[in-house]
């Protein structure tokens, strides 16, 4: 029987020990590589995943600049579509900050799509990522705490416009628990040229700090198929950068494959 257009794209697809022990495998596979993750290369997220079987990847750099420089360089992300409803993702960033250099924390996460986009309704999304504690928080290479970020993901697109919205919560352990809300926009501009845009508020996790209130502006490019690049800048929207970012920019390419 076809699949109702108002079913969400899991139902009825339990996970089973076949495709759990292919999440573990391609997790412990990325992680033994020493692969990291980026924002590519805003930070709002969309909606759909990865194709299944399909391997993304991403290579570039960030910077941001609040009080003290951080680079990320390479900065990269690893996405693996493990069926027509799910992808996971690993991060193990190399940072450089304050004259120390070394592996960040490693992120861990997975996305799942809960209700494809149609002509009458929009997009749905869940994502859940679990920050562990493999960087030195001694030379401030880490947090010191593992964290565990939940977001909900909406999308919906007009023509050569669309519109992404995001909401998430992050548990912090030994700190205050954070909120994030954002809002977000691609423009396509060319054939294969979009122009992105995204505003989003992130709450402090140290009581009495200022909450962030910031945005970007950046564009993707297909240079060949399969292959494209990307680059945003971003900075604080309130006075003075209270919250930070001062500055804040990513520039990098993405490829994608099907894994043999």
């Amino acid at each position: 029987m076809e699949e109702s257009r108002d079913e969400p794209a899991w139902r009825g697809h339990g996970i089973g020990m076949k495709t759990f022990g292919r999440i573990l495998l391609a997790c412990g596979t990325l992680l033994q590589a020493g692969v990291a993750r980026a924002v590519p290369p805003l930070v709002i997220g969309d909606v759909p995943t990865a194709d299944p079987g399909g391997v993304e990847l991403y290579l570039g750099g960030r910077y941001e600049r609040d009080g003290a420089a951080a680079w990320q360089v390479p900065f990269a992300e690893v996405v693996v579509g493990v069926s027509s409803w799910q992808e996971v993702t690993l991060e193990l960033p190399y940072v450089s900050q304050g004259g120390e250099r070394g592996i960040g924390d490693a992120v861990l996460g997975t996305k799942l799509l809960l209700l494809p986009e149609r002509d009458e309704r929009p997009g749905l999304a869940g994502s859940f990522e679990w920050k562990l504690t493999t960087g030195n928080q001694a030379k401030g290479l880490g947090s010191g705490s593992m964290e565990y970020d939940f977001r909900v993901r909406s999308q919906k697109t007009w023509g050569r416009f669309t519109l992404l919205g995001n909401l998430g919560y992050t548990l912090v352990p030994e700190r205050r628990n954070v909120g994030f809300a954002a809002l977000g926009q691609e423009l396509e501009l060319a054939p294969g040229l979009r122009l992105l845009a995204d505003v989003y508020w992130r709450s402090a996790d140290t009581p009495g700090e200022p909450a962030r209130v910031a945005g970007d502006l950046g564009f993707k490019l297909g240079v060949v198929e399969h292959l494209s690049v990307h680059a945003a800048v971003g900075t604080s929207l309130r006075r003075e950068s209270l919250g930070g970012p001062q500055v804040r920019a990513y520039a990098g390419v993405k490829g994608d494959f099907v894994a043999p």
